[in-house]
């Protein structure tokens, strides 16, 4: 049976589907791992943000200490 599987490496944790040739993968399955794959893209996007928003706050309070 085709089972979701956590791997943790260097990159972070990720979570890939598991299943061996031939093996039938259900549409309920399907839906889960695009959601999996959305989620994560989600977060990536998330995190990149507050990276983005750190940086512009860093800028903001250098220049208020300039004038």
């Amino acid at each position: 049976m085709p089972k979701f599987v956590c791997k943790v490496d260097e990159d972070g944790v990720r979570v890939v589907l598991d299943a061996v040739d031939g093996e039938e993968i259900s549409a309920e399955m399907v839906a889960a791992w695009a959601a999996i794959r959305q989620s994560a893209g989600l977060n990536e996007i998330a995190y990149r943000l507050m990276g983005i928003d750190n940086a512009l706050n860093t800028l903001a309070d250098a220049v208020d200490r300039s004038n």
